[in-house]
């Protein structure tokens, strides 16, 4: 649980976390992560209020007496006042995002991991015309994204990751692909470098997007063996 205000000149912002995962066995697990952020953004003339609440729920599944497989089917649900241009349909106004996902990671062999997500995510937003005028707006959104890696040597690998995204909003369709190489120089380091085709970008699905080349460096402070289906998507699951 993790509990903050800070009250400053311009922003004072206030929020509440609780994460929790419970192993029913070594094959069955449940996790969740409840999240409330409130902002006021004192402006010349206003103060801008916003407000976000998040809820996900994961249960992980990986069959009995084999670690080659993980699989993850999430729910989510955020609801934002004027989420700052992180909405779907617009940047102001009142949206509710629902989403359901399944997520698959599987080691056929030890140098290749294979990654599949499947998600449906549903999207209101009601805006205030005027004092006693409302107008809402739906949207309905399918995700798909597939992943590869293989490791050339226990240093170096090559990833090649796919998604796309159809919804009733324009263009309609919408996709990117990055090959990149990922390197270990040392156990603790990890450093990616590729390059991104496509225009694919969303608050939900496409986090890391844009056109272009891109390098990313992550750290693994440790590494141990992994129990339980709870203990392998702790850590993956919000993404």
């Amino acid at each position: 649980f993790r509990a903050e205000n800070r009250d400053g000149r311009e922003t004072t912002s206030r929020l509440a976390s609780l994460a929790g995962d419970i192993a029913f066995n070594a094959s069955l697990g449940l996790l969740s992560r409840q999240d409330f952020v409130e902002r006021d953004v004192k402006g010349s003339l206003t103060t801008l209020y916003t407000r976000e609440r998040a809820s996900l729920w994961g249960l992980a599944y990986r069959p009995t007496g084999r670690d080659d497989l993980n699989v993850l089917l999430k729910f989510a649900w955020k609801d934002a006042i004027n989420p700052f241009g992180s909405g779907v349909l617009a940047s102001d106004g009142e949206e509710e995002r629902f989403i359901a996902a399944v997520e698959a990671i599987w080691t056929p062999i030890a140098p290749l991991e294979l990654g599949a997500r499947f998600a449906t995510r549903s999207t209101r937003l009601e805006r205030e015309l005027t004092d006693v005028t409302t107008a809402e707006t739906r949207s309905q959104t399918e995700f798909l994204g597939v992943r590869s890696r293989f490791y050339v040597t226990d240093w170096a690998a090559a990833e090649v990751e796919a998604r796309g995204l159809v919804s009733g909003l324009a263009p309609g369709s919408v996709w990117d692909v990055a090959p990149s190489a990922v390197l270990h120089p040392f156990e603790a380091l990890e450093i990616e470098i590729g390059y991104r085709f496509g225009e694919l970008q969303d608050p939900d699905f496409a986090v890391r997007s844009g056109e272009g080349a891109f390098l990313t460096i992550g750290a693994r402070l440790t590494e141990e063996l992994i129990e339980t289906a709870a203990d392998f998507w702790r850590e993956r699951m919000g993404n």
